[in-house]
């Protein structure tokens, strides 16, 4: 069977209403379907590259998380866009962040800047959700050194309100400088 997926703008309207993308669900790789349809999309319409907004949709919005060190690393801190503030659990795994967009979106792109002491391998689960309840399995997961200041950008896609980052594994306490979400965007 075959199935349209739409895309939508940052107001939640359908955007590419006119040129649906068709796509089989044989064609579908049951493991990471969004994963197959990003790389898809990628290759077929975009060259190669995700066409992104340029406003980050997570920039002041509301942000809880499993724990915070003291009242200077409240979650709020790492969707300031202030390089200088951060969310620190004050603790080791496993901790996590959300923050809610205040809308669905249309995701594209998720950067995380690090603040990690001792630098060292680490892992991070990404979800999505259109609740704040219901997170399913993790759109993707980094597996990977890191260091302190570095920024991770990771192509995404996904339809959610909510964004939640899990750190399962981490050489020190879990913290991010800042977290930003940037929507799909297209242009007529």
């Amino acid at each position: 069977a075959d199935f349209n997926y739409n895309w939508f703008d940052t107001n939640g309207k359908k955007s590419c209403e006119d040129k649906p993308v068709l796509l089989s669900k044989s064609k579908l790789d049951s493991r990471n379907t969004s994963y197959f349809i990003k790389g898809y999309l990628q290759s077929k319409f975009f060259g190669g590259r995700l066409p992104l907004g340029n406003i980050n949709i997570a920039l002041d919005k509301n942000a809880t998380a499993s724990d915070y060190y003291d009242a200077g690393s409240v979650a709020s801190k790492a969707f300031d866009g202030d390089d200088s503030t951060a969310w620190n659990a004050g603790a080791h795994p496993l901790q996590w962040i959300s923050v809610d967009l205040g809308q669905n979106f249309s995701i594209g792109q998720i950067r995380l800047r690090v603040a990690q002491l001792p630098d060292g391998n680490t892992i991070h689960n990404i979800y999505f959700s259109q609740d704040g309840v219901n997170w399913g399995s993790p759109v993707d997961i980094i597996d990977s050194y890191t260091e302190g200041w570095q920024w991770i950008t990771r192509d995404v896609l996904g339809y959610a309100r909510f964004i939640k980052v899990e750190t399962t594994s981490s050489p020190s306490w879990v913290a991010w400088l800042e977290i930003e979400v940037y929507p799909l965007s297209f242009v007529p």
